[in-house]
């Protein structure tokens, strides 16, 4: 027996919800971001201009060299920006301006043992000044580490926001709270939406005048809900002057439901809804059998149950009819 369920997309994916207070003239608008941080703005201000003359800014006025890895140290040398102690990580805008060959840029933890195989910003020779948003965490000292792979390039750097540490746990409080409140709606769509199972065959030969199960599905309600059984059978045989097919919960004939068919080519359906308990199992089937036959035997060319299980928080009114 295959079986599926009907999939609910219920998104309960929280990214990101943020408190903002209105900023008074020239104050920083504080973002909350992942717990234990903070997300603020910054100006933006210039953290490096590696070109020389006046409008360099950090620790130096030359490129990166081919292969060069360059660690500014923030707290000592923030170039003309004022980032406060508790920064923890930099959303930037880079620039690679005057590249001299095909390479990449890689912007990481100024402390870590070895530079990540990654690329924060790609150009080509001779191209015209390349820029990108950066987000990366600095070490534990505040270092931010920049890698040049090939050639050798200037490199712009704003920063436009900062990721602080904080001891404020109110906005943290409240993301909890938003998070919770999105799952339970989540769950609860989850909840109300059906399941679907179902099984079936291509060819059946039915060889004596006993009933036989074609087809079968078993499953165990989660809670109180409607079971919907509906099938379709071609039968095929031109011996055959009758045959039936009927469903059936559990041990239960559904006599009510038995539909019958003559000829060469039957095509019978039907469809019964009963009400089912959370946790009691279940199995619905499909039962054929042929009444008179000239010969023992009786093909069934294909045929197909669904049962469709719909819980009952989703609003609808249990019935067995």
């Amino acid at each position: 027996m295959n079986w599926t369920r009907a999939t609910a997309v219920a998104a309960a994916a929280l990214l990101s919800v943020v408190v903002i207070d209105p900023p008074t003239s020239g104050a920083d608008v504080v973002i909350s971001g992942p717990e234990g941080s903070t997300i603020v703005s910054a100006g933006p201000c210039r953290l490096v201009d590696t070109r020389p003359g006046p409008s360099q800014a950090g620790p130096r006025s030359t490129p990166l060299e081919s292969g060069e890895t360059l660690v500014i140290d923030i707290a000592t040398d923030p170039g003309d920006c004022a980032l406060p102690l508790e920064t923890r990580g930099l959303m930037m805008n880079v620039t690679a301006v005057r590249g001299t060959d095909t390479s990449f840029l890689t912007v990481f933890p100024g402390d870590a043992p070895d530079v990540p195989v990654v690329s924060s910003l790609n150009w080509t020779a001779g191209h015209s000044p390349v820029s990108n948003a950066v987000t990366a965490e600095l070490g534990a000292g505040h270092e931010l580490g920049l890698y040049n792979d090939r050639g050798t390039v200037d490199l712009v750097i704003d920063v436009v926001a900062v990721i602080v540490a904080t001891t404020d746990s109110r906005e943290f409080r409240m993301l909890e709270d938003q998070h919770a409140v999105l799952q339970a709606q989540a769950d609860a769509i989850a909840a109300a939406m059906p399941l679907v199972f179902s099984d079936g065959f291509d060819f059946r030969r039915l060889t004596s005048r006993l009933p036989e199960v074609v087809a079968q599905v078993d499953f165990v309600p989660p809670r109180d809900g409607v079971l919907t059984m509906t099938y379709s059978v071609n039968a095929a045989d031109g011996l055959a002057e009758f045959h039936s097919c009927g469903l059936t919960l559990d041990a239960t004939l559904d006599t009510g439901h038995i539909q019958q068919g003559a000829g060469s080519i039957n095509n019978l359906a039907g469809t019964r809804s009963v009400t089912v308990r959370a946790q009691q199992p279940v199995t619905a089937s499909l039962i054929c059998h042929e009444i008179v036959s000239n010969t023992a035997g009786l093909n069934l060319s294909s045929g197909q149950l669904v049962a469709t299980y719909l819980p009952e928080t989703a609003g609808l009114v249990s019935s067995d009819s």
